[in-house]
């Protein structure tokens, strides 16, 4: 996760925020951090 959020960075620089690639990477990256943050909210419920 931690890979793809400096791969989001540097599109970010390289493209700009709205760059539709750059985009598509923060929407792959929201889905590792839904995934994530569900494997957490388990193990509490």
């Amino acid at each position: 996760m931690e890979s793809l959020r400096q791969k989001l960075y540097l599109y970010i620089e390289q493209y700009g925020a709205l760059d539709p690639r750059t985009v598509a990477l923060s929407q792959e990256l929201d889905k590792h951090i839904i995934k994530a943050m569900r494997e957490i909210n388990s193990e509490y419920c």
